[in-house]
């Protein structure tokens, strides 16, 4: 039973050591009271400065003082002056208050510029052919929203999605966006049919209906590996036990870059495009004779175009209204 006594007491002890330790650190409106009373020379002007009343002030330095064991202020009628030991105190802790005074209003900057920044990541041909009618209504309508529109791969886009270095990203369908389906909102917006790009006069340009077969005894031209076609354009060639005998002479994903190596006849592009550039420049080039246009979605499908943000209890209204423009008008 003694030993009992003994145990309890030593525990009883060891709570009150640490509830008087507590008790005496010095807490921050103990410092804030002291720096501005420094800066003021007034319990008044100081209790402005930190939102107290004056009895406030007098009461955060008198426990200040016990608490470090110093003398940090003497009065003399209405006027206050810190001591040599209280100026040093307020010397050290001042960077650290005017820190700790920056916190809120950086919070409330933050969170307001947040609210009027939108970070887009999307493969070059979706920037160029997809986004452009969109991104500028949007900046018309919202006049203070800053747009930050970044060109890199489907791939990279997720990644920065995932990574919070873009708020929106704007790509074709990847596996991997199922195994991110819990972080992510992923809306479809649109397809792009798959085609053939070959050198003016080639024969497969009068060939009633291409093959894999056909294309694979052609260098070819394709998207990187990071980008969303390309698995699409593999797994059509692998299905058919044809991926070993393809001669990949060039990989780029960007219509201006492969073009000029279609045209001198280095190989044939097989690309995802937008409709609006397929009607647009890529029928007028092939009615020019510069470029042979087919149609092989019947061989790869079509690439699927998702409009991707993460998941969050509220979205953004400014996300939300990009959203609805892109992925909800008549295609």
């Amino acid at each position: 039973m003694q030993a009992c006594n003994v145990t309890s007491n030593v525990a009883s002890h060891a709570m009150k050591s640490r509830s008087s330790l507590a008790l005496k650190e010095p807490r921050i409106q103990q410092f804030r009271a002291l720096v501005h009373i420094a800066r003021h020379g007034s319990f008044v002007n100081a209790g402005d400065a930190v939102g107290m009343a004056r009895s406030s002030v007098w009461r955060q330095i008198r426990a200040l003082e016990r608490d470090t064991g110093s003398k940090l202020i003497e009065v003399n009628g209405r006027k206050v002056k810190v001591t040599p030991e209280g100026a040093m105190l307020a010397e050290i802790v001042a960077p650290m208050i005017e820190d700790f005074e920056k916190v809120v209003p950086e919070f409330a900057r933050r969170k307001e510029e947040a609210t009027r920044t939108l970070r887009i990541a999307a493969p070059p041909q979706i920037l160029a052919h997809e986004l452009p009618k969109a991104l500028s209504y949007m900046r018309d309508r919202h006049t203070g929203l800053r747009m930050i529109i970044t060109s890199v791969t489907s791939g990279t886009a997720l990644d920065q999605l995932l990574n919070n270095e873009a708020d929106v990203a704007v790509v074709g369908h990847m596996e991997r966006l199922k195994d991110e389906s819990a972080k992510l909102l992923a809306v479809p917006m649109t397809t792009f049919p798959m085609v053939a790009l070959l050198p003016p006069k080639h024969p497969l340009n009068f060939k009633k209906k291409l093959t894999l077969q056909d294309l694979v005894t052609q260098p070819l031209l394709l998207p990187p590996q990071r980008s969303s076609s390309r698995p699409q354009i593999d797994a059509a060639f692998s299905r058919h036990g044809l991926l070993a005998q393809m001669h990949v002479a060039l990989e780029a994903n960007v219509f201006h870059v492969v073009l000029p190596y279609v045209t001198l006849g280095f190989g044939t592009a097989i690309l995802g495009a937008s409709r609006n550039y397929i009607e647009g420049e890529l029928k007028n080039r092939s009615r020019d004779g510069e470029v042979g246009l087919r149609d092989v979605s019947h061989l790869f499908g079509d690439e699927k175009v998702f409009f991707l943000t993460r998941r969050t209890r509220v979205r953004q209204p400014h996300i939300e209204e990009l959203c609805q423009l892109l992925c909800h008008q008549p295609k």
